[in-house]
């Protein structure tokens, strides 16, 4: 069992939205179509609006820079200032991620294909500055940055990229390290205790929860909680969120649909 939980605070018109981000040592989250910031001492500010009100977010921060993406518009805070991305190149994205100086999102419109921003400016894309994601077919789920590499998840497998430094395109697939899972929930996997976990599937089946070891996956799941997750009606809404109490890293999995959550105690 979990403790029980006192309310803190409240901030915007709700639901939260997603996992949030840190920016200047601040934590950012969305509450509705409100962009809360959310100091230590738990003050929580309005700082932006989006053009949605529901469904999931995805944040990165680059240090100086916060990215929103809604799957309508993508937003960046400075810190200071809130603005609607303007830029024509700009692709709708549903999910987003940082790494090397680059924003990276992946490109609803065109299946596959992942797009970075410019160099240290989430406001600047240019329409060359994609990639398709060959050797794993299928529209791109999410994207992951763990130990320098970037790792593109669809929904049967999930293709590692690394930077090469390649002056026309500076990532480039790492080969040979294809993972065979996939995931089962866009918004299911999370980062924990130094590696990746996520709800899977693959091209035998569905609803195992898995995670990252080095490039290969690990089933962490018993064969109880799998038939448990048979049980739901739906599983592609889970989200996923991790927390530390007492020294114990948890991996929280919730099922909207299912109204059901499971814990796992790493």
């Amino acid at each position: 069992p979990t403790p029980g939980l006192n309310p803190l605070f409240s901030a915007g018109p709700g639901p939260c939205r997603g996992d949030g981000a840190i920016l200047d040592e601040i934590a950012y989250f969305v509450s509705g179509n409100k962009l809360i910031k959310l100091t230590s001492s738990f003050v929580a500010t309005e700082v932006g609006t989006l053009s949605t009100n529901t469904g999931n977010v995805s944040m990165a921060s680059s240090g100086t820079q916060l990215l929103i993406v809604d799957g309508t518009n993508g937003y960046i805070f400075d810190g200071t200032t809130f603005t609607t991305i303007a830029d024509v190149d700009f692709e709708v994205a549903t999910v987003c991620a940082y790494m090397d100086g680059y924003f990276i999102i992946n490109d609803v419109n065109h299946q596959g294909a992942f797009s970075i921003s410019d160099l240290n400016d989430g406001l600047v894309w240019s329409a060359l500055d994609y990639v398709i994601v060959e050797s794993s077919p299928g529209a791109i789920q999410n994207i992951k940055v763990l130990h320098n590499n970037l790792f593109i998840f669809s929904s049967i497998s999930i293709e590692p990229f690394y930077n090469s430094g390649n002056s026309d395109f500076p990532f480039d697939p790492l080969r040979n390290s294809k993972i065979e899972y996939g995931l089962q929930a866009a918004f299911s996997v999370i980062q924990a205790d130094n590696t990746l976990y996520w709800l899977a599937a693959n091209s035998e089946g569905i609803n195992q929860i898995v995670r990252l070891n080095g490039y290969n996956p690990e089933v962490v799941s018993t064969r109880e909680i799998e038939y448990e997750l048979s049980t739901y009606s739906m599983t592609s809404d889970c989200v996923a969120y991790s927390y530390q109490q007492a020294g114990h890293v948890f991996v929280v999995l919730t099922f909207p649909v299912a109204a059901r959550t499971l814990v796992y105690d790493i």
